[in-house]
């Protein structure tokens, strides 16, 4: 496995803004990066979950968010909101 790529599929405003969140946009494309990691020296894309919080959030200080990877899908939910959904592939060996 040489490449490893995310693609956001879905991306839903923040309910307390109605705007794109720019911090689990950033947050979701930096997960990706170890996730991707982990998938070239295991072979798969690890299943793991946990939350984040932001400090600068500009709609509510802190700002706690939930992510999930599994089978290669990341998501990140604020309480029962789902903000952002991406899949994350690997291509073959070089």
């Amino acid at each position: 496995m040489n490449c490893d790529f995310l693609e956001i599929t879905s991306c839903a405003p923040c309910p307390k803004t109605a705007r794109p969140c720019r911090n689990a946009l950033g947050f979701l494309e930096r997960l990706s990066y170890p996730l991707g990691q982990a998938g070239r020296i295991t072979g798969t894309l690890p299943d793991i979950d946990g939350q984040v919080t932001f400090a600068d959030c500009p709609a509510c200080k802190p700002c706690t968010l939930h992510w999930r990877a599994e089978a290669g899908v990341l998501e990140l939910r604020r309480a029962d909101h789902m903000l952002l959904r991406g899949r994350m592939a690997m291509q073959g060996a070089a």
